[in-house]
């Protein structure tokens, strides 16, 4: 034990030194990383197994919450534009701007972050309400016989309206190009 013990030190002060590593001592390090690895594999394995089943929910919900924060920022953008419009600027007010506009909007009250993060906090809840809503209806649809689409259909939906308010909120920012795009949008959403 004690010998293993010096083992360890020596190697670990071979290491800090700097000096070059051998290949018995990448060897030794090798399976002692091996070891780790498989280390209580029966707990690592079931695990593994069900992050894989929640893999697709994970990358949903954080693609989701991407889309909600655009929604947010552009918003913020929205309200920021229309202030400097009605501090007298009317002309050529650009999308970048707007953007530096967001911290005086917020100092006068216009952006108001509780309402945003309450807003932000909602708009997951009904995220998280409806994916599994839909998930439980796509289950017992599945266990029927039939096709359950109702999930992809409802994270679809939610996910489409949250474009369209990036779209509108560009549009109030000032950004004309993205008009005839809020058409098309609301066409093809019906």
């Amino acid at each position: 034990m004690r010998k293993k013990q010096a083992d360890k030190r020596n190697e670990k002060e071979t290491v800090e030194k700097g000096e070059i590593m051998d290949f018995q001592n990448l060897l030794n390090y090798a399976e002692k990383a091996i070891e780790k690895l498989i280390a209580h594999w029966e707990i690592k394995l079931p695990l593994s197994g069900v992050f894989l089943m929640v893999q697709i929910h994970a990358q949903l919900f954080s693609l989701f919450t991407f889309i909600v924060f655009l929604d947010l920022f552009t918003k913020w953008v929205a309200l920021s534009y229309e202030y400097i419009q009605n501090q007298g600027e009317k002309d050529n007010i650009q999308f970048l701007d707007a953007v530096r506009g967001i911290p005086a909007a917020h100092r006068v009250g216009i952006i108001n972050s509780n309402a945003m993060k309450t807003q932000f906090a909602g708009k997951m809840g009904v995220y998280i309400l409806l994916a599994l809503g839909g998930g439980a209806v796509d289950k017992i649809l599945v266990t029927c016989g039939k096709s359950g689409e109702f999930m992809g259909l409802a994270i679809g939906y939610l996910a489409v309206t949250e474009l369209l308010s990036i779209i509108e909120n560009l549009d109030a920012s000032g950004v004309s190009s993205v008009h005839g795009l809020i058409d098309l949008i609301k066409r093809r959403q019906k």
